[in-house]
């Protein structure tokens, strides 16, 4: 029998003297009842029951419908918070069913996906995402925001999370005095990290032979002031549209704390950030817990767990987590309470306390810290010199006139009028002037001048912070005859040009905007191999390109050769004869991978191996003669080298250049991630294990020079690597936001992208598409097709909405903002 009670009744009832009675509801068929759910508005209330699902209405007490379908007893079912009228079951089929109550029908059906049966779901209240746990012990999440369609978005082992976990902890709380010492001649990134040493006299206990099964798991919200409008347009049965949105409420909202996930297994309860479903902590039951007051007596056991449910305070603040035993008839609460609501604040104070050891200094991509004394980037090109010290004359004493002659004008008084005989006869007495107007040009058609001497007419100077995705095709066009990839694609500051490079061994310069049918393209050639990045300086005078020739070469939109070859480690000024010039500057050991202007155009980052080098650099803007053309007067020197010690190569860098940032990002071999501060010369921030393998692309949050974002937005980056998808991370608190892993990256080197809006994100995909996600939700918004290969590279347009996409066969694609 089933019984259905009013809790506010039961109150008043107990409260008047009387004994409170459950309604009973109508007769089931015979079976074990595995789960009962309520809806959110209490309107309907579901039983499973063997392989059906029987949903009463709450007010009548009568049965509404039967859910029929599953092919096993059904293990678990929720209804959707975002509508009331949306249930889904799951079953030891291995299968999962959507419904919806209203219209009578089955929204999706998955297919079996797993080996082992599900026994958990639940749905987060923020975004229509819904989350499945399995016997062996593996969490699944799902997009439910499309009609009809179910996207798995993330997948998580909890097994290897926990191995994970333990080697942290047993590596921190390790003895490095006992057990036997190791030598090693091996360089840094060849030696094992200490929780892969293990000695034979002490095995490891810490290894977990099983994944245990998910009994349940529940979303913990903690923030209160959660927007209602954000869960309407995450959810729905209609395709999301964007809606417009302050800057600083759309970097706030997805800055802001997200819900918790709590996964119940026999031994413990896990805590995982919902959005990236990273592992917190582990809450082990097999070991003694305290008790909530001193009265209560002394640390408790919890028996191992077969049931449990979850009630959420009205504050929020507080969570209770009943557990039920399985071979004892006992039921354990466990209360679990929410951080301080302080925030933000407290987190990153903490986080560059644990990091810097200095409180109060925060890392920011914006730093407010002025230059130290011997910072590197006080550094010139040529030394200042000291000015001379002047002898002090002695006081009393006359100084005495000079000797010589004295520079003094030939002419005193006046001028004295010129014969005329020096000047040109004239040939042409009077000209008119003709084609004058008093009338000055209006500022619509009012023209600016560009590097290469054309005129453009002046453009709007704001780029559409409400804009819509870019997914309209209207341009596509082939690089070259030969297919050839294209590496890396660079919009210049004022959005002017595009920039191309590409394995063919040349670089590329599209003019922007096409005209009709005519595309205005030079081509830069001098490279001995594939052209691995493009970077423009700030004012777009000029492009950096570096290649696998172990060389990098800087150029001029005008000018077919280079004015500027850095082929040399440390400079390329002459040596004088006898002096040994490849031992005073040596080439680079390896192909420069990466080639960037630093702090607007004052320095040169280059990448080779897991060395950073530091720059300053001169240019001759005189006009080369024919004959002394290949007589470069363009000089540079090494400033300062960065060496990644941990890693054998860097992987990736990012630094911006658009305005004064200390700060530049390494990624490196060991899948780790470190920031250095350029003004102090030293790793600020370091992170490891960022992904699952080494991280091959960076792109920070800059922002273009028409847009303007609050100071928070800056301190967000990408990062993206092969078969882990893209992560958005948050420089202040090391923390990761989200991720993105609807797209394929299984082998190939893909590139992502951040709007210059700061409201989007593009990557690449090995499906022959690009995939477009909104910041604030890991699932895609559109999916970018035709493209004939593989999407390698992405770039925006800084100024309009405009997207470009490259493929590794040299094909480029631009995407527009559809018409409203």
């Amino acid at each position: 029998a089933l019984l259905l009670w009013d809790m506010d009744g039961c109150y008043q009832c107990t409260a008047s003297g009387g004994i409170p009675q459950g309604h009973p509801l109508p007769a089931v068929p015979n079976g074990l009842v595995s789960c009962a759910c309520f809806s959110t508005t209490a309107d309907w209330v579901a039983v499973c029951v063997g392989n059906e699902t029987l949903v009463f209405q709450t007010e009548s007490h009568s049965l509404d419908t039967t859910l029929v379908g599953h092919s096993a007893p059904v293990t678990c079912a929720a209804f959707s918070p975002h509508h009331s009228s949306t249930i889904v079951t799951a079953s030891q089929d291995r299968t999962f069913k959507i419904w919806d109550l209203d219209k009578s029908s089955l929204v999706f059906q998955s297919s079996i996906i797993s080996a082992s049966p599900f026994l958990c779901v639940a749905i987060d209240p923020r975004q229509a995402l819904l989350t499945v746990g399995t016997a062996d012990g593996k969490l699944r999440v799902y997009d439910m925001s499309r009609n009809g369609v179910c996207q798995c978005l993330h997948e998580l082992d909890t097994r290897r999370e926990l191995e994970k976990l333990s080697r942290r902890s047993g590596s921190h709380g390790s003895d490095a005095t006992t057990g036997s010492s190791i030598i090693t001649s091996s360089s840094p990134w060849q030696q094992k990290e200490p929780s892969e040493k293990m000695t034979q006299d002490t095995p490891s206990t810490s290894v977990v032979e099983n994944g245990p099964a998910i009994l349940d798991v529940f979303y913990w919200l903690t923030n209160c002031n959660s927007s209602q409008n954000s869960i309407r347009e995450a959810s729905g049965t209609k395709p999301r549209s964007v809606a417009t949105r302050n800057s600083e409420e759309h970097i706030s909202e997805v800055l802001r704390e997200p819900p918790t996930l709590l996964a119940v297994t026999h031994m413990g309860l896990l805590r995982l950030r919902a959005s990236t479903l990273e592992l917190l902590d582990c809450l082990d039951f097999r070991e003694p817990l305290f008790p909530a007051s001193p009265s209560e007596g002394e640390q408790q056991l919890v028996p191992a767990v077969a049931s449990s449910s979850f009630y959420n305070s009205a504050d929020q603040q507080e969570l209770y987590c009943a557990l039920g035993a399985m071979f004892h008839s006992t039921v354990s609460v466990l209360r679990l309470r929410a951080k301080g609501s302080s925030g933000r604040g407290e987190e990153l104070q903490e986080e560059n306390t644990a990091v810097d050891g200095k409180a109060g200094q925060i890392v920011s991509v914006l730093s407010s810290a002025p230059l130290v004394p011997d910072s590197p980037l006080r550094a010139e090109f040529i030394p200042k010199a000291k000015p001379a010290a002047t002898a002090k004359r002695k006081p009393g004493v006359k100084e005495r006139p000079q000797k010589g002659v004295v520079d003094q004008p030939l002419t005193f008084k006046a001028k004295v009028r010129s014969s005329g005989y020096t000047e040109t006869p004239r040939t042409k007495m009077f000209v008119p002037r003709t084609g004058t107007s008093r009338d000055k040009l209006s500022p619509a058609v009012t023209k600016k001048s560009t590097a290469d001497g054309s005129s453009v007419p002046r453009q709007p100077e704001h780029y559409p912070v409400d804009c819509q995705p870019t997914a309209h095709l209207s341009h596509t066009l082939q690089l070259s005859d030969r297919p050839a990839a294209i590496n890396c694609a660079s919009f210049s500051g004022s959005g002017q040009y595009l920039a191309c490079a590409s394995a063919d061994r040349a670089a590329y310069l599209l003019k922007m905007p096409f005209s009709a049918g005519k595309t205005h393209m030079t081509t830069f050639v001098g490279h001995d191999g594939p052209v691995l990045s493009s970077s423009w300086s700030h004012d777009d005078r000029w492009l950096l390109t570096s290649s696998a020739d172990r060389s990098a070469r800087l150029w001029a939109p005008r000018h077919q050769d280079p004015l500027l070859s850095l082929s040399s480690s440390r400079h390329n000024f002459r040596e004088p004869a006898g002096a040994g010039d490849s031992k005073a500057s040596p080439g680079f050991s390896r192909e420069i991978t990466d080639a960037r202007f630093y702090y607007l155009d004052k320095f040169i980052l280059l990448v080779c191996g897991n060395t950073l080098y530091l720059y300053k650099y001169h240019i001759d803007t005189a006009k080369p003669d024919d004959i002394k053309r290949y007589q470069s007067k363009s000089h540079y020197k090494l400033v300062k080298s960065f060496k990644m010690e941990s890693a054998q190569n860097i992987t990736a860098m990012s630094c911006i250049n658009d305005f004064h940032s200390y700060l530049a990002f390494l990624a490196g071999s060991n899948r780790s991630l470190e920031v250095y501060d350029m003004n102090v010369g030293r790793v600020v921030r370091s992170l490891p294990d960022v992904h699952t393998r080494a991280a091959t692309c960076i792109a920070q949050n800059k922002g273009s020079r028409y847009t303007t974002h609050p100071p928070d937005a800056y301190d967000l980056f990408l990062t993206s690597a092969v078969t882990d998808g893209v992560k958005l991370w948050d420089l202040r608190t090391s923390r990761c936001l989200y991720r993105f892993t609807s797209h394929q990256n299984r082998s190939h080197r893909l590139s992502a992208a951040i709007s210059p809006c700061g409201r989007f994100i593009a990557t690449g995909s090995e499906d022959k598409a690009a995939y477009i996600y909104e910041l604030r939700s890991s699932s895609p918004l559109h999916r970018l097709t035709g493209h004939s290969d593989v999407v390698s590279t992405v770039a925006y347009h800084p100024l309009r909405p405009l997207l470009a996409t490259c493929t590794i066969n040299g094909q480029l694609r631009f995407f527009e903002e559809a018409v409203r």
